[in-house]
């Protein structure tokens, strides 16, 4: 997450610098359309001028309603003051309407600027790096702020913002680590993504009765936020029993307070919702206990929980979202829900995970989503994941310096089914894969073998019983020759109804000599043997 926020910074940058007070001219002006009164310059505008540029080692500034021949002063044009590094002081008589985008950035030295009531909009980035800057009043005639407006102004301890503002820009107060407090105004409706990042000094925030959008990302990395209040009469919002920002029906977790110095926390039965980055930074957690009601978790919702060694997940969970854990360093072990079917992009980055097991229900593990994880040493993928991103799994991270690329672990060892996305994914990545099971390729190779063999044997045995049924034929061409035997009698020679009454080839004399011997046996007398 640090490293977004340091890439993020410097693409605000680049969007808003010019440095056009460097050389004391205006950029965007010619000799026929610009003029210089004292230390400022100016450009022809429509209805007036606007202040295009000035003295580059001006300390101090004062722009005029007028200038000397009566045109009034509209505007500070975009960049116009930018880069002025000895300025310190600036006051703006009114009659300006607009302060545009970058007007004083990086005027590092600026520590105090007076705008007059007559100023309605101010342009994106237009106090960027102002490094030096400790306060500033806003009068409530100001209706538009734009993005990146006051961030990286270190020194910025306090502001008063206009009532009646409408929206917080994205990044408003960017990286301003020395804001301590400040009060949103009555009439503020919105407030958008990431208005808040890494202001660590913040420690209370007041959400008016007007708010009704509390955008995501909005209060991040926080670390000395230990307090929440919400107006009563606000209809989306309130705080709870512990202190916590949730709905008003009590069914999403909106915002931990990051500073809280609690080392345990119980998500109460009900919530069904945590709000992406919801527990981010939150340094002092060590256990968090979540509720069988919860069925969503958002992204980053404990992001840089640095001491965080314990929680479970509901069963109710079907996906566990992107940046989840990322860098939890403390976190050695969790067990995933066996109704997850996907695993998000850094869900798992640089975290302290020993083992993981991936149940048979994901079917996706997306890039980075373990990438990072040092103590991780293998890991088994199910044959149900038919899709795994770049990195997810067997590279470290040495540093989480900008621009540190992951490198391949080579003692990681991936286990998988052959013919697999897991096999897949080390073939591309040069993970070493180990396989379980037997390759399919291979199986059908065998049974075709099999099945051949079958066919050949049952061949061979059908050929042979067709020989010796031919040999049969032509030996037993003729009807049988009839029995000879006088004492024989067939069962079909019948001379009465029953056929079942017969001897069945035996005599009666024969049947004599055996009741004879049977009459012999009973009695205990022996029997001589026939004499010949």
């Amino acid at each position: 997450m640090n490293k977004l926020i340091r890439c993020l910074t410097g693409i605000g940058g680049s969007l808003l610098l010019a440095g056009s007070c460097m050389t004391g001219l205006s950029v965007s002006a010619d000799a026929e359309s610009s003029f210089t009164e004292g230390s400022i310059t100016y450009t022809i505008a429509a209805g007036g001028v606007a202040v295009s540029g000035a003295d580059s080692a001006a300390e101090k500034l004062t722009i005029p309603a007028e200038t000397k021949d009566g045109k009034k002063v509209l505007r500070i044009a975009d960049n116009a003051l930018s880069g002025c590094a000895s300025l310190k002081e600036v006051t703006i008589e009114p009659g300006l309407t607009e302060i545009g985008s970058g007007a004083f950035s990086q005027c590092a030295a600026l520590e105090s600027v007076s705008i007059p009531d007559s100023v309605t909009a101010i342009g994106a980035g237009a106090f960027y790096y102002c490094m030096a800057l400790e306060s500033l009043e806003l009068p409530d005639s100001v209706k538009t702020l734009d993005e990146y407006v006051f961030s990286n102004c270190y020194a910025l301890e306090s502001i008063r913002l206009p009532r009646g503002l409408d929206t917080l820009p994205p990044y408003a107060f960017y990286y301003d680590i020395g804001l301590s407090e400040i009060t949103l105004p009555d009439g503020l409706v919105h407030i958008s993504e990431m208005s808040f990042v890494n202001c660590m000094s913040l420690k209370t925030l007041s959400l008016p009765a007007s708010l009704t959008d509390f955008g995501m990302y909005s209060v991040l990395s926080c670390m000395g936020l230990d307090e929440i209040k919400v107006d009563p009469a606000n209809p989306v919002y309130r705080t709870n029993d512990q202190g916590w920002l949730v709905t008003k029906d009590g069914k999403a977790l909106v915002l931990y307070p990051a500073g809280c110095e609690e080392r345990s926390a119980t998500v109460a039965n009900g919530i069904e919702q945590i709000m992406p980055y919801a527990f981010s930074g939150a340094l002092a957690l060590e256990e968090v206990r979540l509720p069988d009601s919860l069925t969503e978790i958002g992204d980053g919702a404990f992001a840089d929980c640095r001491m965080l060694n314990k929680i479970n997940l509901p069963f109710r969970l079907t996906s566990l979202p992107p940046s989840l854990f990322a860098h939890c360093a403390n976190l050695s072990s969790v067990t995933i829900p066996e109704n997850i079917t996907s695993i998000g992009s850094y869900a798992f980055f640089c975290t302290g995970l020993t083992g993981v097991t991936i149940p048979e229900a994901v079917t996706s593990i997306d890039g980075y989503a373990f990438c990072g994880c040092s103590n991780l040493r293998e890991v088994s993928v199910p044959k149900s994941v038919t899709e795994i991103g770049e990195k997810a799994f067997g590279y470290a991270v040495s540093s989480e310096e900008e621009g540190a690329e992951p490198t391949l672990d080579p003692t990681f060892v991936l286990h998988g089914r052959p013919a697999s996305a897991a096999k897949k994914y080390a073939a591309e990545s040069g993970v070493t894969f180990r396989q379980h099971g037997i390759d399919p390729t291979v199986l059908i190779c065998v049974l075709a073998v099999a099945a051949a063999v079958l066919i050949i044997a049952g061949s061979l045995i059908l050929g042979k019983k067709k020989s010796v049924n031919a040999a049969d034929a032509a030996k037993g061409a003729s009807a049988p020759e009839k029995i000879s035997d006088p004492n024989y009698t067939s069962i079909l020679d019948e001379d009465d109804g029953d056929p079942y009454d017969r001897s069945y080839g035996f005599s009666a004399e024969d049947d004599a000599e055996d009741d004879t011997e049977d009459d012999a046996e009973d009695t205990g007398a022996e029997t001589e043997p026939d004499q010949e």
